[in-house]
């Protein structure tokens, strides 16, 4: 639960770095070079506000299906536990 929790107040920085992945592709493409206003200006016309978190989507399902597996593995190990005890419980009757 940390982990999902740490992993979400991780991605304010999200809208930063679009920022500059958006500056040095333009930079790249030979754009004259733009400020941070600028390029904000850039993403929020073409892409919207929703733009400025373009591929968080995407770290919060992997966080999720890490916690998820993780999830999934104990409960596993605590089923075989149960059935380990099981079994002995029956051999000690017997």
């Amino acid at each position: 639960m940390s982990g999902v929790i740490g992993g979400t107040l991780s991605t304010w920085n999200q809208p930063f770095e679009v920022l500059r992945i958006e500056a040095q592709a333009a930079a790249s493409k030979g754009l004259p070079p733009r400020n941070i206003v600028q390029t904000f200006k850039h993403v929020v016309k073409e892409s919207g506000y929703i733009g400025l978190f373009q591929g968080e989507m995407i770290v919060m399902m992997m966080i999720m299906d890490t916690h998820m597996r993780v999830m999934m593995m104990m409960m596993m190990m605590m089923i075989g536990m149960l059935i380990g005890m099981m079994i002995l419980m029956m051999t000690m009757m017997a």
